[in-house]
């Protein structure tokens, strides 16, 4: 997706090149990143729900909580799956094309392929043989639905949703529990699923939707390496010689992680490892230095270009470029607000302070040059015009590729390549798979 946004982008007004229907390809390559995505996240159960396993101390009701979540799952990713079926049947009939040549229900064949293996892999991840045997009921019983879906037509609504909110308090994908009210309802109107589907494939077709996944790979390649290393001595170099300067480091360099990152667990995960142990030593309560970080993490969502300014504008219709102006304002008093209160934990635990050095505060920057002039080069060519809000995420990926594997050289084998790619795609196939249902519901 970022190659072909990089010849529409950058190689065709030099060279006359161009791929035709380069843009449409990319937008239904988004199809297929959400869904093989969250097939991936389900493989490994990394699919986003409540966390209800950590307050289910007995072990033999936490195995039944997450076998009864796992046969929701699986049930409504059946009947998704089978409903996708009909939708591709149906397109295939029509003979819609998209561009070049293919054709709609080619693209569209990410719905049944990724619902039937995210149906698949989350029965075959239940380890207790009683377990498995409900999951396994759950996905039976949900493409027998699917194929009668008159049985619901009808059918008392309220017991249905009671049942879909209490497998998500029971720790149920979220997108299953989206999902399946959807369909529920739907089916209980004598309406077909395929109507959630439709709805869910114009979504993810969406024109500026591919920035989303092509921003969270450049995250995932800059969490890749000693990029936080560099951030955290440039940041402390700067601002460590201030009262509680190593908390107000930890603030700034979270915040400037998470708006390329797009995600808080992600910022968290990358530089956990390596502000934790700094908090510490320099004299912070524990309480305080994680509660710091985790708070942190969630601080660079409102800086241009973080998702969710993207991922709002999207659904709201509102233009990008509105919302990342207005959100720096109130993103920079949410930094300064928790630096603030850095400043006066440190001042009342005694945390000694250190001396500002030039010399060293120059050598930081140089060192965390590339680091540094990121967000200049992004936001530059996205705010003066000179790059669309794709232009900018291609662009954003290539220069964190080349930063870290041609300048710092931090991925240098191809295993790292792939878990950076693994990774990028189970986070936001997570977050598209959720959003598609939800838009559906």
């Amino acid at each position: 997706m970022a190659l072909l946004l990089l010849v529409e982008s950058f190689v065709r007004p030099w060279s006359g090149f161009a791929i035709p229907g380069s843009l449409l390809f990319v937008r239904q390559l988004t199809l297929w990143v959400a869904l093989l995505g969250g097939a991936l996240a389900a493989g490994r159960g990394r699919l986003l729900a409540l966390a209800t396993g950590v307050f289910l101390r007995d072990p033999r009701t936490r195995h039944a909580a997450e076998a009864i979540a796992t046969a929701t799952g699986a049930a409504v990713a059946a009947i998704l799956c089978v409903a996708a079926v009909g939708l591709v049947h149906g397109e295939y009939l029509y003979g819609t094309i998209v561009a070049a040549g293919l054709r709609a229900w080619v693209s569209q064949l990410a719905l049944p392929i990724g619902f039937g293996l995210i149906a698949i892999r989350m029965v075959a991840r239940v380890a207790s043989p009683a377990g498995l045997a409900l999951a396994a009921v759950g996905l039976v019983v949900g493409v027998a639905i699917a194929l009668r879906p008159e049985v619901l037509a009808g059918a008392p609504v309220w017991p249905l949703v009671c049942l879909m909110i209490a497998a998500g308090a029971l720790g149920a994908p979220l997108f299953s529990v989206l999902g399946g009210l959807a369909v529920l309802l739907f089916m209980a109107d004598g309406t077909s699923p395929i109507a959630v589907l439709v709805r869910a494939y114009e979504l993810t077709t969406d024109a500026t939707l591919p920035a989303l996944p092509v921003f969270t790979l450049a995250g995932f390649l800059l969490a890749e390496g000693d990029t936080a290393a560099r951030l955290l001595r440039m940041f402390r170099a700067f601002f460590g010689w201030l009262p509680g300067g190593t908390a107000i480091v930890c603030a700034v360099v979270c915040a400037f992680f998470t708006v390329f990152t797009g995600g808080s667990g992600v910022t968290i995960l990358a530089l956990g490892g390596l502000l934790l142990p700094a908090l510490v030593r320099d004299g912070y309560r524990d309480r305080f230095s994680i509660g710091l970080l985790t708070s942190s993490g969630s601080l660079g969502l409102l800086l241009p270009p973080a998702l969710p300014l993207i991922l709002y504008g999207i659904i709201s219709e509102t233009p990008i470029q509105q919302l990342f102006v207005g959100g720096i304002l109130p993103g920079l008093v949410m930094i300064a607000v928790v630096a603030a209160y850095g400043m006066w934990e440190g001042s009342a635990s005694g945390v000694p302070r250190a001396r500002f050095d030039g010399r060293e505060a120059l050598a930081s920057l140089w060192h965390g040059r590339w680091e540094f002039l990121l967000p200049i080069v992004v936001l530059g060519a996205f705010l003066t015009g000179y790059a669309t809000i794709l232009e900018t995420s291609a662009l954003t990926a290539l220069y964190a590729f080349v930063m870290q594997v041609m300048i710092h050289r931090n991925i240098n084998t191809l295993s790292q390549v792939r878990r950076v790619l693994a990774d990028t795609v189970m986070t936001i196939g997570g977050v598209l798979i959720i959003l598609a249902v939800a838009v559906g519901f």
